[in-house]
């Protein structure tokens, strides 16, 4: 009988030790910590196409906010009096909010834009422009298929399809 007793009271011990400790559940709402995401951006004179890397989220333990840092590399072309093309380099801060497989995603950054320049001219460099997005984000916790769509800063329509893991 002691030794039932013994066994019970250091059953509960060590479940209470433990009982603390994250499990990795499928049906969790964190998201998962990475992604790559392929851009489309568009108005009526202004276009681009840019891919952006996310980096782990930086509020690891709150289960319905995400920050997290990306960065990436584009190609963007306009037409307002003359038709132009160049490269673009983007930083930003992502802040997701929402539970399960649907968010609210708000992004702010820069974007350096460098134009392709006329013949003989080399690429120069034109500036560097705030860029934001307000947008819907599908992405379900366990990683897999990312969709965003939105409004923002020079391309006043985005849309994003992806991978996280």
């Amino acid at each position: 009988m002691k030794k039932t007793v013994l066994y019970i009271i250091i059953s509960l011990l060590y479940l209470n030790c433990f009982g603390q400790k994250e499990i990795n559940n499928p049906d969790s709402t964190k998201l998962n910590t990475q992604a790559i995401t392929i851009n489309f951006g568009a108005t009526w004179v202004y276009n681009s196409v840019f891919v952006n890397y996310e980096t782990k989220d930086f509020l690891k333990k709150n289960l319905k906010h995400d920050l997290k840092i990306s960065t990436g590399f584009g190609f963007w072309n306009a037409s307002v009096i003359s038709k132009n093309t160049g490269a673009m380099f983007n930083a930003q801060v992502n802040y997701i909010r929402g539970a399960k497989k649907h968010h609210f995603e708000a992004d702010g950054g820069v974007s350096i834009y460098l134009d392709k320049g006329v013949e003989p001219k080399a690429i120069s460099y034109i500036g560097v422009i705030p860029r934001i997005f307000i947008g819907y984000r599908y992405q379900k916790p366990s990683g897999g298929f990312l969709f965003k769509s939105g409004i923002g800063g020079l391309e006043v329509l985005q849309i994003a399809v992806g991978y996280s893991w």
